[in-house]
C-alpha cells in the first residue's frame, strides 16, 4: 500500500508533497480475528510501514463478530 491509497479505514492525517504520514485513527467492525484488522485481538494483520507506530485503533463490537443482518 502506498499513501496515495485507500491503506485503512478510517481517517488519517498527512502533510506536504510528497504526501507524508502524521497519524491515523483506524476503525474496525470488531476486535476478533476473522475481521482482518490491525485492532483484533490476536490477528496478523499490519498497518502500512509508513504508518508504523502512529495510529490508534479502535472496533465496535468488542469480543464477538459482527453479526449480518
Amino acid at each position: 500500500k502506498v499513501i496515495y491509497s485507500a491503506y485503512i479505514d478510517g481517517i488519517s492525517l498527512t502533510h506536504g508533497n510528497p504526501r507524508k504520514h502524521i497519524w491515523s485513527l483506524i476503525s474496525g467492525n470488531s476486535d476478533v480475528a476473522i475481521s482482518k484488522c490491525p485492532c483484533a485481538s490476536n490477528n496478523l494483520k499490519s498497518v502500512p510501514a509508513f504508518i508504523g507506530f502512529h495510529y490508534y485503533c479502535e472496533s465496535g463490537c468488542h469480543n464477538s463478530g459482527a453479526l449480518p443482518k
